[in-house]
């Protein structure tokens, strides 16, 4: 998660709802409190490649009364206002966003085993940062004290100053041996940028931004792995970084 204090602190100074994004980090924690209830609002997605798929759709949870009536009008009644006896009146702009019976019955089974998976999931990804913690120019992920990291992605980062390859050539190599990543990079996405006014002098003054991407290669982490999984990761790792250290 995000340090999120500041964040909400800033935001209530210029009376800003806060929305947080926790497609990613259910059950997330941060100082004693979990992902969707440190903001104003949690909006969480249900797709197939996250910690809790039904396939499709999401949710969005609030404790402000009149931020749920707004998001239910828009999502669920299909900007209609319920006027009772005499039904609904549509007077502003909505859709049809309801969950359906089956993907709900499939969210709430998987509630009840979630808890342990994402336990699971952070024991692995725990035993693979000790595993690789050693090896001369790898950065591992450093989680804050008092925050929960799920590791729905794991990030490697290398000091490429010790290495005679790129973050990319290093991931191809990772791959090659069976570790399958992808290079951090592909989030400098172009059209994202489109809102900078001149966006490559713009993107020459995000360097910590560029440095993380730079050096960065991440693969989806997950619950599935075994001991052994893990292990052989590790010893990938450890076999490519050896190769081409300078």
């Amino acid at each position: 998660m995000c340090d999120m204090d500041p964040i909400v602190e800033l935001a209530r100074q210029h009376d800003i709802l806060v929305v947080e994004d926790v497609c990613q980090a259910m059950l997330a924690g941060y100082k004693g409190r979990i992902a969707g209830g440190v903001g104003d609002i949690g909006c969480f997605s249900f797709d197939a490649g996250k910690l809790l798929p039904t396939d499709n759709g999401g949710m969005a949870i609030s404790d402000d009364a009149d931020v749920i009536a707004a998001i239910r009008k828009f999502a669920v009644d299909r900007g209609a206002d319920d006027l009772g006896p005499l039904g609904r009146e549509h007077n502003g702009i909505g859709f049809n966003y309801r969950f359906g019976d089956m993907e709900s019955a499939v969210g709430l089974a998987q509630l009840k085993i979630l808890p342990d998976q994402l336990k699971r999931r952070v024991d692995l990804a725990e035993r693979f940062t000790a595993k690789i913690a050693d090896i001369e120019g790898v950065i591992t992920p450093q989680v804050p004290e008092g925050q929960v990291h799920l590791h729905w992605l794991y990030p490697l980062q290398f000091d490429l100053k010790q290495f005679r390859v790129d973050a990319s050539q290093m991931g191809e190599a990772l791959s090659a041996e069976g570790l399958m990543c992808s290079p951090a990079m592909y989030y400098l996405i172009p059209h994202s940028h489109k809102f900078l006014p001149d966006r490559e002098a713009d993107l020459e003054r995000l360097v910590n931004a560029r440095t993380h991407l730079e050096r960065t290669v991440r693969w989806g982490f997950t619950e599935k792995y075994t001991e052994r999984d893990v292990d052989d990761m590790a010893a990938i790792v450890a076999k490519v970084t050896d190769a081409y250290r300078r």
